[in-house]
């Protein structure tokens, strides 16, 4: 293909801290960003105090006690991204958004125009810090300019807060450059080149690999590498590309000559790429037009479902989507996303795509929104100096970064299409092969039935963590990515130990809110179960009411019972502390019920089927 393409990276360290700042969730002070109950980022302020990713929730708080905990939230960051890119994009249209807080270009057009790497970086970091984002909570943003996406990367990661905030590395100068570092970069930095790797999931970035499912392994093949390479005595990159391409194909199959590729500074293209077929581009014309982020969901999801059915005709998998819109003045904005899995099964999944065209359509219109306000108060403005005859020059003047007409504020159109793509590497299919008609007919009714009444409409069952039965599964709403369950807000995962836990096997009912009991002995006394999670007596007679409002049926006799169990949860939190106790009865009428006693009342929180 003629070698690795010029690469720029732009990465602002610490972004989910600079996009929570700037949504106002926090103010000032350590904070940090959770996951799944792990911290995804930290401030400045926050590290200085010892906090670091991975740590779980309890060890970032006894490091800094005022540490703020502020839940993930992809869609907040990609939204506040948006200004980012937008300042980027007056010097090069062609941006690919990694992730929020990381994107990269090609460098070769902007440089001949500017008139080198150096000019165009200058230009870059003066169009980002003026936008006034906040990127002075993070670490400010630090860019990478080198041959092909990796060495770029590791560029922009190698400087430090105290040093200058990029690094060019010269042309030709990637495998010298790449020689010296540790073959750790490889999950690092690599990721996005090769596929997931196990520093995300302790990051708390991705499950755990049992809670994703079956067929998860193949997910954690880079960092098995890695441990396999050091364990061997490669400990550096230079070690790895000084080995023959055949002999790491040899031993260690197509993941070995990914890595040898980074490793040697050969980050390029696939010499054969697969071509793209025409006529896969998912169009929508919006009447009336959208100006609302929750009209945008429904378009994202409808418009990712089309993209991805097409693409699996072909038996395809998009790795670099192109996310066009034009606004109500008819002017045209493109974005394009990548997601790369070289060593995961496939490329953007219709949730991933999804994903993608909400938080993009999501930030397009608030910064419509944005600018639509900034010009009526440029218009007042306009008005008070014409009746004062002020200055013109008190005029603050449109924003730069502002690409279209103020006037518009409405999107009218969207197109979704895939700009690169690869061979689809399949699905497991069922026991007796694909799904039937069966399913497919289910799925639009639940489609239909959501865009008539909302995401929430129709929802799935999805385990989490959690010591009651009522925490231990989560309703999602279909067609949400069921791995991805974990992202919003700090819930807790099935992989941590949970004493206290209700024991196996689980009830089928569980009653939303938990209906009132009434538990006696033979002698007709109230049963109690003490501080020391003691039953006073044996119970005899349980009644239960059908409502919380409701009188309490009739009294059934209790002809076997186990517990009591009992839990203190959160003794540390005033506000959120409980302490309670559970036991399991089975009645003469042949039903089994999970009863709760909290505060000297009795509660029917489950019933066995």
């Amino acid at each position: 293909m003629g070698g690795p393409v010029r690469t720029m990276v732009v990465w602002c360290p610490d972004w989910p801290v600079v996009a929570a700042v700037r949504s106002g969730e926090v103010i000032d002070g350590p904070v940090a960003v959770m996951r799944a109950n792990r911290v995804v980022a930290a401030s400045a302020s926050a590290r200085a105090g010892g906090i670091r990713r991975g740590m779980r929730r309890r060890e970032a708080q006894s490091r800094i006690g005022s540490v703020e905990l502020i839940a993930d939230d992809a869609g907040r960051d990609a939204r506040w991204f948006e200004p980012v890119v937008a300042a980027i994009d007056r010097f090069t249209p062609l941006i690919e958004i990694v992730r929020p807080g990381l994107c990269q270009f090609a460098t070769r057009g902007p440089s001949r125009y500017f008139g080198g790497d150096e000019a165009v970086v200058e230009r870059i970091r003066d169009a980002v810090s003026s936008l006034g984002v906040g990127l002075q909570i993070g670490a400010g943003i630090r860019i990478g300019v080198a041959d092909g996406p990796f060495a770029a990367a590791l560029a922009a990661r190698s400087l430090t807060a105290q040093e200058s905030g990029h690094r060019i590395v010269a042309p030709d100068g990637s495998p010298t450059f790449l020689a010296e570092y540790p073959i750790t970069a490889l999950i690092v930095a690599g990721a996005e080149r090769m596929g997931d790797a196990r520093s995300h999931r302790r990051a708390g970035r991705l499950p755990d690999r049992h809670s994703v499912g079956s067929g998860s392994g193949s997910r954690d093949e880079v960092s098995e590498l890695v441990d396999l390479l050091s364990r061997l005595g490669l400990s550096t990159l230079g070690s790895v590309a000084a080995i023959t391409r055949t002999d790491m194909m040899a031993r260690f199959g197509p993941v070995g000559v990914a890595a040898h590729r980074l490793c040697s500074g050969d980050d390029e293209a696939p010499l054969v790429p697969t071509p793209i077929p025409p006529d896969l581009a998912a169009t929508i014309e919006l009447d009336p037009p959208i100006d609302r982020v929750e009209a945008a969901a429904f378009v994202a999801k409808g418009l990712a479902e089309e993209l991805h059915e097409r693409l699996g005709h072909h038996g395809l998998a998009c790795t670099r989507v192109r996310i066009e819109a034009r606004t109500d003045t008819g002017v045209d904005i493109v974005r394009l996303w990548r997601h790369e899995r070289a060593g995961a099964a496939g490329g953007l999944t219709a949730q991933g795509l999804a994903d993608r065209v909400r938080w993009q359509l999501d930030g397009w219109l608030r910064r419509l929104a944005d600018e639509t306000h900034k010009a009526s108060l440029d218009d007042q403005i306009s008005l008070r100096a014409d009746d004062t005859g002020s200055d013109a020059e008190s005029d603050p003047g449109p924003d730069p970064t502002l690409q279209w007409n103020s006037r518009g504020r409405c999107i009218v159109r969207v197109t979704l299409s895939p700009d690169e793509v690869q061979p689809d590497r399949g699905r497991q299919l069922g026991l007796w092969g694909a799904s039937g008609d069966g399913d497919d007919r289910a799925a639009r009714v639940f489609t239909r039935l959501q865009g008539m009444l909302g995401p929430d409409a129709v929802q799935v069952p999805v385990l989490s963590g959690g010591r009651s039965v009522s925490e231990m599964v989560r309703l999602v709403p279909w067609g949400d990515d069921r791995r991805e369950v974990l992202r919003e807000g700090l819930e807790p995962s099935t992989d941590r130990p949970w004493p206290g836990q209700v024991p196996p096997p689980y009830p089928t009912i569980v009653h939303q809110p938990p209906l009132p009991a009434d538990v006696r002995t033979v002698d007709g006394w109230p049963v109690v179960v003490s501080g020391r999670g003691l039953i006073d007596a044996m119970p005899a007679k349980l009644s239960i009411s059908s409502s919380i409002m409701g009188s309490m049926g009739p009294s059934q006799r209790i002809e076997t019972w186990a517990g009591p169990w009992p839990v203190e949860e959160r003794w540390w939190d005033i506000q959120a502390a409980r302490r309670h106790a559970r036991i399991q009865v089975v009645t003469d009428a042949g039903k089994a019920y999970l009863l709760l006693v909290e505060g000297g009342q009795w509660w029917v929180e489950a019933t066995y089927d």
